[in-house]
């Protein structure tokens, strides 16, 4: 035990800071680097005994938000599977309904989302060339997957993910960690969900009228999303608007008004 801890605590001393500018999540190697994988397993030695797993749960919630903090969801996601593997399957519900529990699964609600974002498969993969069987079969499959992925966007965007009223009675420093977490992520699935519904417009036009319905969703207060894309003197709302500019050019290309989408009694 004592081992494994003082191999984490070697190891993070040579890993990057959570601090600073965010990084690119999509811009680290995509498999775990050897580092990020003895942090994993110096998780191990606390889900051998039901005696210490509550400082299991704790430790993972530490190294999941330091992961996701540094822009690394691939070695994220490995210390929850080890957790679903080990700890999930012998600790009965009401273990999580406290505060290490609930943050897990906001953690579980990101996978489940950033999964169902990468399981759409890309337009230019529609079997154009081969029957119309299979050509609608590929459709179907098509829209709901995006189906899926706006329903999941929807719910984490609009229910302040790691952002209720649980997350504020943590320390100032693990909230400032909550926050940072927030500003990376939350942008990028904002991003990534309008594209996804403005490229399947060719085989379902109502997706852009999902686009359009994300623009409030961003700048409404209730919600937090908006102060995440400027946050850590990042700015990526630039980055969406020209986004939303590609989905407003779709929709007067298709004989309509975006503005209309606005207007009650407008929408078609």
């Amino acid at each position: 035990m004592m081992a494994a801890g003082l191999a984490a605590r070697a190891i993070l001393t040579v890993m990057p800071l959570a601090k600073g500018p965010l990084p690119d999540p999509s811009s680290g190697p995509p498999q775990i680097t050897e580092n990020e994988h003895v942090l994993v397993r110096s998780l191990d030695w606390l889900l051998y005994t039901a005696h210490t797993r509550d400082e299991a749960l704790a430790q993972a919630n530490n190294l999941i938000r330091y992961f996701l903090g540094i822009g690394r969801p691939v070695a994220a996601r490995a210390i929850m599977a080890l957790v679903s593997q080990k700890l999930i399957r012998t600790r009965l519900d009401s273990d999580f309904h406290s505060n290490e529990g609930v943050e897990f699964q906001h953690y579980q609600q990101y996978v489940s989302l950033t999964d169902a974002l990468d399981s759409v498969p890309s337009p230019d993969t529609y079997p154009s060339g081969e029957s119309a069987q299979k050509r609608a079969a590929w459709k179907d499959a098509y829209l709901r997957a995006i189906d899926n992925a706006w329903n999941l966007g929807l719910d984490l965007l609009t229910h302040s993910w790691l952002e209720n009223e649980v997350f504020k009675m943590w320390d100032d420093s693990r909230i400032e960690e909550l926050r940072r977490v927030r500003s990376l992520h939350v942008p990028d699935i904002v991003i990534r969900l309008n594209y996804i519904l403005l490229n399947s417009r060719a085989h379902s036009e109502g997706n852009l009228d999902r686009a359009m319905e994300l623009v409030p969703i961003v700048a409404d207060e209730r919600y937090f999303v908006y102060p995440t894309f400027l946050a850590y003197d990042g700015n990526r709302l630039e980055e969406y608007l020209d986004g939303v500019r590609s989905v407003g050019l779709a929709l007067l290309e298709a004989g309509r008004n975006p503005n209309d989408l606005f207007i009650p009694g407008q929408k078609r």
